[in-house]
């Protein structure tokens, strides 16, 4: 997968309200490309009201869905990204060469990155903890962990949604910036470049859309990673309160000064857990009626 009109345009919004200041290394799971015409590349530039691009950087950029195709790393340098770096197994575009299946264990790029993305990469990983281990690895304190995924339609061996995301979140202390579905149509731009929206992360909202029309629906997620802790396997429901002394993430709708940034948007907060002893011998008590119940019946 690579960046269409959908993530590059969460990329300029984030540059819009200041996310990007002092940003200025990035590293991508895998060997990202643009897949996005020059025009609307030019028109997103336009409506984020930034210079246009020098396109003469962007080398093979009108070649997509054909090959040789333009890498990312020229949009990232349009935002005051500097710093690029890319790891695949299939070294293309300088990228550094690694099989996802196993761990990344080069220790002078951990905690160095400002941005870290995974653009549609993980899901064609079997093993698929360890890209989301080394994402967190390579992620400064403080850094932003970009997700999109496939929830339908995708083609590697995985599908995702909001509990996978939130999941990674809760456990490993994340803050969730922004969540958002991204509907990519079977209709393309008068540019030739597939069309792409971001839509409310609601579950009735997606049903309403027929599918005959769509070609995938993705999971798109921007999250702060606010610790240097060791990154934590997720687990469900009360395993989480047990494991991590919360539930994971519930949403609140704040009010707040609308002249003040981000207010009205959604804040996500962990769901507390305040008698971790309790949750134990409730499961525990949940435990020993299932197993009498099982050989009440068994006789």
């Amino acid at each position: 997968m690579g960046m269409g009109l959908a993530n590059a345009q969460l990329f300029l919004e984030l540059k819009h309200s200041g996310k990007l200041k002092n940003v200025k290394k990035i590293a991508e799971l895998g060997s990202q490309e643009i897949h996005i015409k020059q025009k609307d590349l030019s028109n997103l530039f336009n409506e984020a009201g930034l210079n246009q691009p020098d396109f003469s950087l962007f080398r093979d950029l009108d070649n997509w869905p054909q090959y040789p195709r333009c890498s990312t790393k020229p949009f990232y340098k349009l935002l005051g990204i500097d710093e690029y770096t890319s790891i695949d197994s299939n070294g293309e575009h300088g990228s550094i060469q690694h099989d996802w299946n196993t761990s990344f264990n080069d220790q002078k790029l951990f905690n160095q990155f400002d941005v870290v993305t995974d653009f549609g990469s993980a899901e064609h990983v079997f093993n698929i903890v360890e890209p989301y281990k080394t994402l967190h690895k390579l992620c400064k304190q403080g850094g932003l962990i970009v997700i999109s995924q496939a929830l339908w339609g995708g083609n590697g061996f995985f599908l995702m949604d909001r509990p996978f995301i939130d999941g990674i979140a809760a456990a490993n202390n994340y803050k969730v910036i922004s969540i958002s579905y991204v509907v990519c149509t079977k209709e393309t731009t008068k540019n030739g470049s597939n069309y792409q929206f971001h839509i409310p992360m609601n579950s009735s909202l997606i049903r309403t859309i027929d599918l005959n029309k769509v070609v995938s629906i993705q999971i798109s997620a921007v999250m702060e990673k606010r610790d240097n802790e060791e990154f934590k396997i997720p687990y469900e429901g009360r395993m989480q309160a047990e494991h991590y002394g919360h539930f994971g993430y519930k949403t609140v709708f704040l009010r707040d000064d609308t002249n003040r940034e981000g207010a009205n948007r959604q804040e996500y907060y962990f769901l507390p857990v305040f008698n971790l002893d309790a949750i134990k011998f409730k499961t525990l008590i949940i435990e020993v009626f299932n197993r009498l119940k099982k050989k009440i019946f068994r006789s």
